[in-house]
């Protein structure tokens, strides 16, 4: 976990908002791609997507070794949330080639 992520963990505990867990993710948004897989279309600077690495137009093809293109949007949204300062795998194709991405997640602010 990063530093902010523990400081915001310890605040949070301490405010009482769900106790030392809380849900988050990674802060990008995506969107459909005719070739297969979900492509990037938003990654703000500031989140861990930009920090991973993860950048616009990345096809995202699995997700903790789940092919996209087998699950629900339910279920890819289930994959990519999770507990802050939990990490998730991403194998992404970019421009033809293969990158696997770890990104921790972080708590949403709005």
């Amino acid at each position: 976990m990063t530093r902010a992520t523990l400081a915001l963990t310890a605040l949070c505990s301490a405010l009482g908002c769900g106790g030392s867990s809380w849900e988050g993710g990674i802060h990008a948004r995506m969107g459909h791609s005719p070739e297969g897989g979900l492509r990037v279309v938003e990654v703000p600077a500031d989140g861990p997507s930009a920090r991973a690495g993860l950048a616009v137009d990345d096809v995202i093809l699995a997700i903790d070794g789940a092919a996209v293109d087998a699950l629900t949007p339910e279920q890819i949204a289930g994959h990519l949330r999770g507990e802050v300062g939990t990490t998730v795998e991403l194998r992404v194709d970019r421009a033809g080639r293969p990158l696997t991405l770890r990104i921790e997640r972080a708590p949403y602010t709005d």
